[in-house]
Parts: structure tokens; C-alpha cells; sequence
């Protein structure tokens, strides 16, 4: 009876709950990542810091808490000047993985390039597509501000 109740334990965390545990230790693990990152902008080390977060984005393009890695890597840009790579960036993740929250975060951010360079047109595509994608979204809202900027 023992190894029964074992056995039927076994089965049940392999087919609902694994997935619970993993998304679980996932977050822990790019929470723990983010700490280690926010250490090394303290520290200036803002270049480790931007190889650090881009690892999440990598491996965690799914995942909620990837936002706040990639908000973070458009901070680390901006404090060292580095907007021409930010921007390539930006566009990289948008490719590489399509149709995610992740890349519509990444437009979001290479937006105000666009508008910077007087690339309006184009611009203004990419804030239609965050509203259109995710029109209740913290990144619908400012691509609408970005929208504004473009008028004035």
C-alpha cells in the first residue's frame, strides 16, 4: 500500500504539479539573477550587469519577471550611453522570439530611438502593434505617451 500511495505521489507531481514547482524555481532563480545584477550596477560593472540580464531574457522569454530584466538592461544603456547597441538589441529580441511579452516590452523600448532619429513612420507602427497586441498593458499605455511625442 505504501508504494502504491508512493507511486500514485510520483505520478501526480510529474503531471500537474511539476510544472507549478519549475515555474516557481524559475522566478527564484531570475529574482536571485536580478539581485546579483542590481550588485553590479552599484558596483559600475554595468556591462556585466547587461550580460547578466540578457541571460534571463534568453532563457526566460515567457516569464513574467523577464520584463523587469529587460526594463533594467534599457537602464543600464541609458546610464552608460549606449543606445545604438540598445536599440540593436531591442531588435533582436523582438526576432528572436516573437509573439512573447517580451518583445513587445523590447519595442516598447526602441521606440523613443525611432522617434529620436526621426523615424516617425515606423514609429508609430510599432506603437500600434504593442496597443494592438496588448491594449490593457502598462506598455500600451506608454507607447500611446511615445505616440504624443511624435505630435509635438
Amino acid at each position: 500500500m505504501k508504494w502504491l500511495l508512493l507511486g500514485i505521489g510520483v505520478l501526480l507531481f510529474s503531471q500537474s504539479g511539476y510544472s507549478f514547482f519549475h515555474r516557481r524555481n524559475d522566478t527564484e532563480l531570475i529574482m536571485m539573477k536580478l539581485q546579483e545584477a542590481k550588485i553590479l550596477m552599484a558596483d559600475e560593472k554595468y556591462d556585466e550587469a547587461i550580460n547578466l540580464l540578457k541571460q534571463i531574457v534568453d532563457q526566460y522569454p515567457e516569464e513574467e519577471k523577464t520584463e523587469i530584466a529587460l526594463a533594467t538592461i534599457n537602464h543600464c544603456y541609458q546610464i552608460i550611453g549606449y543606445m545604438n547597441e540598445a536599440f540593436d538589441y531591442y531588435q533582436e529580441v523582438e526576432k528572436k522570439h516573437p509573439d512573447t511579452r517580451v518583445a513587445l516590452v523590447a519595442v516598447y523600448y526602441y521606440i523613443p530611438i525611432l522617434i529620436q532619429r526621426e523615424r516617425y513612420q515606423e514609429a508609430i507602427q510599432k506603437c500600434q502593434q504593442i496597443y494592438d497586441k496588448a491594449p490593457e498593458s502598462y506598455w500600451a499605455i506608454g507607447s500611446l505617451f511615445n505616440l504624443s511625442l511624435i505630435h509635438i
